[in-house]
């Protein structure tokens, strides 16, 4: 009797694949989310530097644009500059007040929105209140305009509806 040596397939160590497999995947997925993250700061980042930040209604925005001039009349001080200081004086309040309106109202109609039950008598109220508000708030910066534009000097006009720093030492 010759005892004929069986071949048996060599058994593989599982074992020791597991946690190789398991490694891969925690792998990807942490630099998954590392991408992610990286990919919020940055888009916040670059919202943040391009002057979009916050829910601002669209008014008064400090991203520059067509009325950033208005927007530095509202909320700064023009030292060495008593032209601008008097029309400041003079529209402050009317400016200041339409644009809270136009901002509440805005908010107003954002809560609405959100609202699973809303009611869309009320959302249609909210809409033709920003309608008001807004209309007031143009109406309000119109008069502000045509009041610097004929009070004064043309170089001046210019560079405030521009929005340029130009007043700051």
């Amino acid at each position: 009797m010759t005892d004929a040596p069986t071949s048996q397939p060599p058994q593989e160590n599982t074992e020791q694949k597991r946690p190789n497999r398991l490694r891969r995947w925690i792998f990807i997925i942490s630099l998954t989310l590392n991408v992610f993250v990286l990919a919020l700061v940055m888009g916040s980042a670059v919202k943040h530097w391009h002057g979009h930040g916050g829910p601002r209604g669209g008014f008064g925005g400090p991203g520059g644009g067509p009325m950033a001039g208005m927007h530095r009349l509202i909320n700064g001080r023009f030292d060495g500059h008593p032209e601008l200081n008097a029309l400041r004086t003079r529209h402050m309040d009317a400016l200041s007040t339409a644009m809270q309106e136009a901002r509440a109202s805005r908010e107003a109609a954002r809560l609405l929105f959100r609202d699973p039950n809303r009611d869309p008598a009320a959302l249609e109220a909210a809409l033709a209140d920003i309608r008001r508000a807004t209309g007031a708030f143009e109406q309000s910066m119109h008069e502000t305009i045509l009041d610097a534009a004929s009070s004064l000097p043309p170089e001046d006009f210019e560079r405030l509806m521009r929005g340029r720093r130009w007043y700051r030492d």
